[in-house]
């Protein structure tokens, strides 16, 4: 698979937030398969959802920013006595895309349950694409390359149980570095030692 910085150049996100911190999910967990599978059908196979305690980033790939669209799709997928104002929608672009998706696990490492269960849900979730799309080995690369260099640096928790399910989950496999060079230039510039 050939690869040029126009796929960075299509690279957008946008992330879905309960206002405050509230423990209340942005989307019951059982309609999230629905809604990033209606995403796939409405925008393309290169739309992501990452589901976290804090809330829903979904990083598609698309010349045209799709935020309003995305939040408003939403609401089809809340039960109607959920649907309240307190959700903050923000927008990414390029590789401010990359880079916060880096600082996602980064952020969820300083969280040991949380950055377990949400590394499990990862590799489930990039199993599940099987990496067929360009956008699904793009951010597959970047969190392997968050991975490696977390625990390079013994910033970690629960490195072993990690590596351990990586070794007996991850059941995927890339085209030869079709894409860890480019993931590698943006996240260069990234700061593994917060």
């Amino acid at each position: 698979m050939s690869l040029d910085t126009s796929l960075i150049n299509k690279l957008q996100s946008v992330r879905i937030r309960n206002k405050g911190f509230k423990r209340k999910a942005v989307l019951p967990i059982d309609q999230e398969l629905n809604y990033w599978e209606y995403l796939k059908l409405t925008l393309g196979e290169n739309v992501f959802v990452v589901k976290t305690a804090l809330g829903l980033d979904i990083i598609y790939l698309s010349e045209v920013e799709r935020t309003t669209y995305i939040h408003q799709a939403l609401y089809l997928f809340k039960p109607l006595l959920n649907i309240d104002t307190g959700i903050t929608v923000k927008s990414l672009s390029n590789e401010d895309v990359l880079k916060d998706f880096g600082n996602i696990v980064k952020t969820l490492s300083k969280h040991p349950q949380l950055f377990l269960s949400s590394c499990k849900k990862l590799i489930q979730k990039f199993n599940h694409t099987q990496l067929r799309t360009p956008l699904s080995q793009l951010l597959y690369n970047c969190f392997d390359a968050e991975l490696n260099a977390l625990i390079k640096v013994g910033n970690i928790p629960y490195a072993s149980k990690i590596e351990t399910l990586r070794t007996q989950q991850e059941h995927i496999s890339l085209e030869p570095k079709s894409l860890s060079n480019l993931t590698k230039r943006y996240l260069s510039n990234s700061n593994h030692n917060n």
